[in-house]
């Protein structure tokens, strides 16, 4: 009897052996991090018309519980309308890093409320983006003087290999996944003025991707074929 267990466990570790050995692994997964840290920092200050006038970064408590590998935060005017937003994309090396953070858990952790109801998802196509973008709209006040402050967020995910999603449930779907998990996953937010219209809040959120399609392209996409358009070091 313990032979035959013997061997059935040896079988069972044979077969485990055999299928994962070809996942990838976070060492694996490395040269597609530093590409996408790159074309990060490579961001220009300009987007569009979209004008970067500073670079806000989030409290160390928040970097330290997300562990980011690459981070956009930018605030930006349009000169000839006076509009003013916050863009930002955090990518984290392991998805499992991402699976707690996102608007309805970070915002009030910080101090803000709920403000009212939220819609249900709604999806944007963007130039550059062969595949319509999802987003969710949320909206948070917080306790100021003379006057409350209150912000709308325009939020999604971006998964490799998975595509944008507006869940939390499919990020943690993703961190379970071992083909997955090395690569990671993004949070991007478009941050206007509550008041805005949703027309117009939705038309800054396409303006705001539109310069870094690309990027969201390699965040969603396959990474192999994100890494195909690295140029490569000559052979010495």
């Amino acid at each position: 009897m313990r032979s035959i267990s013997f061997t059935i466990s040896i079988a069972l570790l044979a077969a485990f052996y055999f299928t994962t050995r070809d996942y990838p692994t976070a060492e694996k997964a490395e040269p597609y991090h530093a590409h996408i840290l790159s074309t990060v920092e490579s961001v220009p200050d300009l987007l569009g018309d979209w004008r970067t006038v500073d670079r806000p970064q989030p409290p160390p408590a928040a970097q330290q519980l997300l562990r980011p590998n690459s981070l956009l935060t930018r605030r930006l005017v349009k000169d000839d309308t006076a509009m003013n937003a916050r863009l930002i994309v955090v990518q984290t090396k392991d998805s499992r890093d991402m699976g707690g953070h996102y608007p309805p858990v970070c915002y009030p952790s910080s101090g803000w409320q709920v403000d009212g109801t939220w819609p249900a998802p709604r999806e944007v196509q963007v130039p550059g983006i062969n595949r319509p973008v999802p987003y969710q709209i949320y909206t948070f006040k917080q306790r100021a003087f003379p006057r409350d402050r209150r912000i709308k967020i325009y939020g999604f995910f971006a998964i490799p290999d998975s595509g944008f999603r507006t869940d939390i449930k499919s990020v943690r779907k993703a961190a379970e996944d071992y083909r997955v998990r090395p690569f990671g996953c993004a949070q991007i937010q478009v941050i206007v003025d509550a008041d805005t219209p949703e027309d117009l809040g939705e038309r800054i959120f396409v303006e705001l991707l539109t310069p870094i399609a690309p990027l969201l392209t390699d965040l969603s996409g396959n990474p192999e074929s994100a890494l195909q358009t690295v140029p490569q070091k000559a052979a010495p």
